[in-house]
């Protein structure tokens, strides 16, 4: 998008929705990627994690993070990665199907004691 005039471009840059919205955003929160404490010592119960590695929107390092907190404190899970996809983990054949496959057979077996 190019802008001639001055202040609409001011006013656009300020704007969330803004050319430049997502540089404030990181600006005001550069700290938030940093690393930050993972707290599962007092965590009890079942747990799924479904992760798409092609995630841009929330990264595999953070779950690999979560993942190495759990096992140092010796908590069970269970995993599901899906390669290549995004954060939605719909893309790619019977990808959907087999993820609701999956969280329905966790979810029976630990939810409703089948």
């Amino acid at each position: 998008m190019r802008v001639e005039n001055t202040k609409l471009k001011n006013r656009l840059s300020e704007h969330p929705k803004g050319r430049d919205w997502r540089k404030s955003i990181y600006k005001k929160n550069r700290n938030c990627n940093r690393a930050r404490p993972i707290f599962v010592e007092g965590f009890t119960g079942k747990l799924l994690l479904i992760h798409g590695t092609g995630d841009d929107n929330v990264h595999y390092q953070g779950a690999e993070r979560l993942i190495n907190e759990l096992i140092k404190h010796n908590k069970q899970f269970k995993f599901m990665a899906y390669p290549n996809r995004a954060h939605r983990t719909s893309s790619g054949k019977n990808t959907m199907l087999h993820s609701h496959a999956m969280q329905v057979e966790f979810f029976e077996r630990h939810l409703l004691n089948r």
